[in-house]
């Protein structure tokens, strides 16, 4: 065929806007193709062909550089006419018909002029009854031919009816939204060209060749993704922990946040092209055999993503498949605080939240199918418990997490494990032991036949199976637990009604001897402690007599439950266009809080589905009809709320709304940590506050560890060594400071070791921890009254002894210390003799020093103690 340039003569008015915004800098919308007949090595570009592939897409472009409009030999005749038919069939719009004729002149071997008029009569009526070719997807529909030149109708050979339709040849998107043949372009022959495009397979070969075939390309797109380097996050993040402990703390942080943000880039650049063309994205998906759960995956820069979408119709829908993948960060945060500690390795993970979508990001590990040594990767058909050592480490994670070992599988040959029968545990190629899948790790509660999928994503908290009086099945209500099922089964039910009879009318109730005004972050962390699910706050909300706590609760279930009816309107946004979102949060925004008839016609209905996902949250009185919710609802803190729970920001107050779109400012990019690097870095910058001599700087890394635990118990409230490590820490920053300051501390650090208790109430080291801030309070606070003395001392005592009765020596020290101050000599002797035939004992200048021996450091015997080997 012939290769044509082509000069373009823009009196169209639709091509003319096209070229107009991309002189501007602005995206245009094009169809794009995959190419099949490109050529090659042409600086970089890529290259496509209107009639290389017929399965694509719209796609935005800002350059487009037109390279040639080709004609078969064949094509050239007299006179010819083509007739395509394009078809909107989801809005059933009326069919458009362009007749393209082109009238040839001249001969082959000279040079010859085309002029090729389509008429834009359709597009025009399109525009003027105001519907924006920018915004209407088209099908397209198989063409006909027919010849006009000599009457005859091909018929059966080029009809719609005859052609093949299999391989899902069936309607394809085209792109209506630039289409060049709606301009007039005038065409010169200057060359043939060697290049063939080989045309589908249900066209003829003259239907085909009939077709104009538009050759352009795209230069390459520069991405933030391009100057990130490749790495190994799992290698690095395995010889941080095996560093030195004062280096530990500071390779932590950065490798921590390195992760989060090159993950957060690439995070955010693939939901952000979610609705482009494959062959368009910047980060293109990849075809792996993890599994029929969550949809496209990705690898890049050692990082695997993977979107939290219901692809595989197992969850419901899109907002339950979300929940599985904070699941996964829950179950690695679980086994983070119970498997490391017995070489259990897991890899860095996040959870990335953007524009109404999620994505989970685990680092590459070093595993493969070969690898697999515990739990099943093929639906529970062979399970695997091949390796002693991972059968150990499970079974002390099963202990700690209070799970049950169980028969599992769907096979014959069952195997023994802890934990779900889907969980995977790796003997990886650099020699260390890995965990993923660990979405179930926890039981489910009693499933509802009216919830599909429910045993998927509605489980217990972990709080709550620590707490519960035996162990749970992690695989109870399951094809794969159905060895002795019937017991499994009824013990889960068993804990979902102690969840729902005694757990939460208990904290209701708690709730009555807190201050008024509590803020929802302190209800929210309260209700994971006690292992009550957020999905129970509307059943919390019944139970609360108090009005401004019913008001904040209110607020909180308001605000998630817009936040998931926005989401999944951004979800099921196709536009390419970044403002349509922006658009689309702004006019949620001025629904929710806005003063006109729809904003109450839009409160009114949205009482169902927050009722659907929270039971009980509302009222008799409030689902009255005629009942306006805002009455009982903090709007001001709703607009917040909602604004962060979305990811959403907007350089407006409340003050300023109805918002625009000057308003919009970003969507913010939210990503969920792991529990693992806070809290070893929490754990590294105490011991090092402990090691230094320079005041200031022991109260900055105080601060940091503070810091820390506070972010590790957003992540798991129910960790009772956190909570006594941060009493510690806080006690520790009283010692530094003076005044109210002090007494304030040590009031808060009290507080964080009874939680600790309430958890666990025989903890050795939580006891001996709090006896000795209680010792060191009394010699620097006092007390206003003998008594009060009497008291700190007996309470110290009383810990102290449960502990040794526990571990013999581990309360030694404390109890001398605390005896010393009731000046009983004897008592302080014996003690300090044991704890140092245990090794409990500090060193001399520690014993020196430390005020609660002031009464006897002088004595014969307290010296001669010191001295002695």
């Amino acid at each position: 065929f012939f290769l044509l340039r082509v000069h373009m003569n823009l009196n169209s008015h639709f091509f003319a806007r096209t070229v107009r915004r991309l002189h501007r800098g602005q995206s245009v919308s094009l169809p794009f193709f995959q190419s099949g007949s490109a050529p090659t090595n042409r600086d970089r570009h890529q290259w496509y062909n209107s009639r290389s592939e017929i399965g694509h897409s719209t796609q935005h472009v800002r350059f487009l550089d037109v390279k040639s409009i080709s004609f078969q030999e064949t094509d050239v005749r007299d006179e010819m006419s083509i007739s395509l038919s394009y078809n909107d069939l989801k809005s059933n719009y009326a069919s458009i018909k362009y007749n393209a004729n082109s009238h040839l002149t001249g001969k082959l071997d000279d040079k010859m002029e085309i002029d090729l008029s389509v008429p834009d009569s359709a597009l025009e009526k399109r525009i003027a009854s105001g519907i924006s070719p920018y915004d209407i997807p088209t099908h397209y529909q198989k063409p006909g031919l027919q010849n006009i030149s000599n009457g005859t109708n091909p018929g059966s050979e080029f009809s719609n009816d005859s052609m093949d339709t299999s391989d899902g040849y069936k309607s394809y998107s085209r792109g209506l939204k630039a289409n060049v043949t709606t301009t007039r372009i005038r065409t010169t022959i200057t060359e043939t060209s060697p290049y063939f495009s080989a045309p589908p397979k249900f066209f003829s070969r003259a239907t085909a060749s009939a077709l104009p075939s538009l050759l352009y390309s795209l230069a390459p797109k520069k991405s933030p993704i391009d100057d990130l380097p490749d790495r190994d996050w799992n290698k690095e993040f395995n010889e941080v922990l095996e560093s030195p402990l004062l280096e530990r703390a500071e390779k932590l942080r950065k490798l921590e946040k390195e992760f989060v943000e090159v993950a957060s880039i690439i995070g955010k650049i693939i939901i952000s092209e979610k609705n482009v063309h494959p062959s368009q994205k910047t980060v293109k998906a990849i075809s792996v055999d993890s599994g029929i759960a969550g949809g496209e995956k990705y690898q890049v820069k050692g990082i695997f993503f993977k979107f939290a979408v219901d692809k595989a119709d197992l969850y419901g829908s899109d907002e339950h498949a979300m929940k599985v993948a904070c699941h996964e960060l829950k179950g690695h945060t679980a086994l983070v605080s119970c498997g490391m500690v017995h070489g259990l390795k897991l890899g860095l993970m996040t959870v990335i939240d953007y524009q109404g979508s999620r994505l989970t990001a685990v680092s590459v590990l070093p595993i493969s199918r070969d690898t697999l040594v515990y739990g099943s990767s093929d639906a529970g058909r062979v399970v695997c418990s091949s390796l002693e050592a991972m059968n150990d480490i499970m079974r002390q994670c099963g202990k700690v997490l209070n799970l049950k070992g169980h028969l599992a599988g769907v096979g014959e040959e069952k195997k023994f494990i802890y934990g779900p029968c889907d969980l995977e545990g790796h003997l990886g190629h650099d020699g260390r032991l890995y965990a993923i899948d660990l979405a179930r790790l926890f039981p489910p509660e009693t499933p509802k036949e009216s919830i599909r999928g429910g045993f998927l994503y509605r489980l217990l908290r972990p709080e709550l199976v620590r707490q519960f009086h035996k162990p749970l099945s992690s695989d109870a209500f399951t094809m794969f637990g159905a060895h002795d099922s019937d017991k499994h089964d009824a013990e889960v039910r068993q804990a979902t009604e102690f969840l729902h009879s005694h757990v939460v009318p208990e904290f209701a109730s708690s709730l009555a001897n807190e201050d008024h005004h509590i803020s929802i972050d302190d209800i929210l962390v309260k209700m994971h402690r006690a292992g009550i699910n957020i999905r129970f706050l509307g059943e919390v909300r019944s139970l609360v007599t108090n009005l401004s706590q019913r008001k904040t609760i209110l607020t909180e279930i308001c605000a998630r439950v817009f936040k998931n009816e926005i989401r999944k309107k951004l979800r099921d946004s196709k536009s390419t266009q970044p403002t349509a979102y922006a658009r689309l949060c702004i006019n949620f925004f001025n629904t929710i809080f806005g003063d006109k008839p729809i904003s109450k016609t839009f409160w009114q209905a949205i009482k169902k589905p927050m009722l659907q996902r929270f039971v009980q949250a509302l009222s008799a009185n409030e689902l009255q009809r005629d009942f306006d919710v805002r009455k009982h609802v903090h709007m001001e803190m709703l607009f917040s709320r909602l604004q962060n729970a979305l990811g959403v920001s907007f350089d407006a107050r409340y003050e300023d709304l109805p918002l625009s779109l000057a308003h919009f400012k970003e969507f913010v990019v939210k990503a969920k940590q792991m529990y693992t690097v806070p809290r070893i870095e929490a754990d590294t910058a105490a011991e090092l506050a402990r090691t230094t001599k320079d005041i200031s700087e022991a109260k900055r890394l105080l601060s940091l560890a503070r810091e820390n635990y506070n972010s590790v118990l957003e992540l798991k409230p129910d960790d009772h060594v956190v909570l006594s490590n941060l009493g510690m820490v806080i006690a520790e920053s009283a010692m530094l400071e003076d005044g109210e300051e002090r007494e304030d501390l040590f009031h808060l650090a009290n507080e964080k070791f009874e939680a600790s208790l309430l958890l666990h109430g025989d903890d050795p080291h939580t006891l001996v921890m709090w006896s000795d801030v209680l010792v060191n309070q009394m010699i620097l606070l006092g007390e206003d009254s003998e008594s009060g003395n009497t008291k700190l001392l007996d309470r110290a005592l009383s810990m102290s002894l449960k502990a040794e009765s526990f571990v013999s020596g581990i309360g030694s020290l404390t109890i001398a210390r605390a005896s010393a101050l009731q000046g009983r000599e004897k008592q302080v002797q014996k003690c300090l003799r044991h704890a140092a035939s245990t090794n409990n004992l500090p060193g001399v200048e520690a014993l020196m020093h430390d005020p609660a021996f002031a009464r006897v450091k002088n004595t014969t015997w307290f010296s001669s103690f010191l001295e002695a080997p």
